[in-house]
């Protein structure tokens, strides 16, 4: 609730929470290797739940960890001629997995490193899409963007390290990429401050240069954006930093702000109600002292937001309830 309240304050109405455990890719894999030994005819995740329960019965008994979360993970995922079940309805709803292990902020990874093959990606968008969600992948890697797009994923976040094939194929296939540039600047700006140890330090003074450089190049070779900003590596609440430099970048400002309008709307697959002031939308409305055209930096200083017809600040000053 508080990340709400914050995000809505700031002018943010809707946005994507992703939440993955490393583990649970693992449990994935493992699930996904092991596949043959589980006796199955199951096509669809529409498939009848006790056959479903059945089947996943057969599979590897280290998915138990899953179940002791006291959440529900059960669907089956058609590759080719084979269906596999599998306890991913974590990952599903999740709408994110990972395909690089590396985490910046982390001592134990690596950039570039792949976690999943093609045919495993595929096997994750299709039960996804089978479901009307999105697929969103985390991924720093030239190879592991490229298995990911060629694999039908939605969106790529990061990209750090794409390269011109993976821009070529995001066009082709019309995939989003969402860049969380401004993070790349903070574990920087961090890491010169000696906030992080040696071996995050020198991948976090890596990151931030090189992300510029690749919103550069995939802008340039008409790759689609949207906002996305990775906030909780760095405060709530300055999600607009990513505006700034996305310009730095040589994005146009009014792109900047379709980004995180129209293009978000479309990603989400809710261009029908949201990103646009249009008759049967929801009025979703902020407003800045000064034109974000002129001046990208006024969008640090949303005065009035009104979210769905509601006025929840006005003024620069916060309101519980419409006036």
């Amino acid at each position: 609730r508080f990340l709400y309240i914050v995000a809505t304050h700031s002018g943010y109405f809707t946005a994507r929470q992703f939440i993955l455990h490393e583990r649970e890719t693992a449990i994935l894999r493992q699930a996904y290797v092991n596949a043959s030994l589980a006796r199955s005819s199951l096509r669809s995740p529409n498939a009848n739940q006790e056959q479903l329960l059945e089947n996943l019965d057969t599979l590897p008994g280290s998915l138990s960890v899953l179940e002791q979360r006291g959440q529900w993970y059960a669907d089956s995922v058609s590759v080719g001629e084979n269906a596999i079940p599998v306890r991913l309805r974590s990952l599903v709803l999740s709408q994110r997995f990972m395909q690089t292990r590396e985490i910046v902020l982390l001592h134990h990874t690596n950039c570039g490193l792949q976690q999943m093959t093609e045919d495993e990606i595929r096997a994750i968008v299709e039960t996804a899409h089978d479901y009307g969600m999105k697929v969103a992948v985390h991924a720093h890697g030239a190879e592991a963007i490229r298995r990911s797009v060629v694999a039908g994923v939605d969106s790529v976040e990061h990209g750090t390290f794409m390269d011109d094939q993976d821009i070529r194929l995001m066009k082709e296939h019309g995939t989003f990429y969402c860049p969380t540039v401004y993070t790349g600047q903070f574990v920087a700006e961090q890491a010169k401050k000696g906030a992080y140890p040696p071996t995050v330090a020198k991948k976090a003074l890596e990151v931030g240069p090189q992300i510029m450089k690749t919103v550069t190049r995939a802008y340039q070779g008409g790759v689609k954006f949207a906002y996305g900003t990775d906030a909780g590596v760095y405060p709530h609440g300055q999600n607009w930093e990513d505006f700034v430099y996305l310009v730095k970048a040589g994005l146009p400002p009014a792109y900047t702000l379709q980004m995180a309008t129209i293009n978000a709307a479309q990603l989400l697959g809710h261009d029908d109600e949201l990103g646009t002031v249009a008759p049967g939308k929801f009025a979703d409305l902020v407003a800045v002292p000064g034109d974000p055209l002129d001046d990208i930096t006024v969008m640090s200083k949303v005065s009035f937001v009104m979210k769905a017809g509601v006025v929840y600040k006005r003024d620069g000053q916060e309101m519980l309830t419409q006036q």
